[in-house]
Formats: structure tokens, sequence, C-alpha cells
């Protein structure tokens, strides 16, 4: 039995260093990419990494080196605002 209990610890715990090194290679592949220049391209883009992967714009400017005022900027110039609630541009 404590072989069994000790076999689903180390599994947990091997599953979640896993899980923590692909978000990490995730999150760095998505900041080398270029971000998308189409404004509604670029709301997509945001908003799937938001709803993904980021619990606030902050969070995701920081994470992928995004300046805030200019991503915000850029959306607005087609109509599109960030709603801190719903985490989103819409």
């Amino acid at each position: 039995m404590i072989i069994v209990k000790n076999f689903a610890n180390d599994f947990a715990i091997n599953l979640s260093y896993i899980n923590f090194v692909v978000e990490k290679y995730l999150l760095y592949f998505f900041s080398l990419m270029k971000l998308p220049q189409d404004p509604f391209i670029l709301a997509s883009y945001i908003n799937t990494m938001l709803r993904d992967n980021y619990r606030s714009l902050d969070e995701l400017c920081a994470a992928l080196d995004i300046d805030r005022k200019t991503l915000e900027e850029k959306l607005r110039l087609v109509g599109m605002t960030y709603n801190e609630l719903l985490n989103k541009f819409w």
C-alpha cells in the first residue's frame, strides 16, 4: 500500500512539473511570435491568450513584453475596448 501511495505522489509531482515546463515553453514560444498586424486578428489572438492563459491584460502584457497602451490604442482604432470584468476586448 505504501509503494502505491508513493508512486501516486511521485507521478503527481512529475505530472505537475511536466505541465509547468510545457506551459513555460508555450509562453516562451508565443512571446517570440510577432503579434498579428491586422487589428481584428490581433483582437482574436489577444482574447484567446487572455481566456486561456492570463487573468488580466496587465499580466498578458508583462509576460509577452507588450506595451498595454499601444495595444489598447491599436484596438481602439477599430472600436474595441478592454473590459476588465470579462477579461477581453470587444
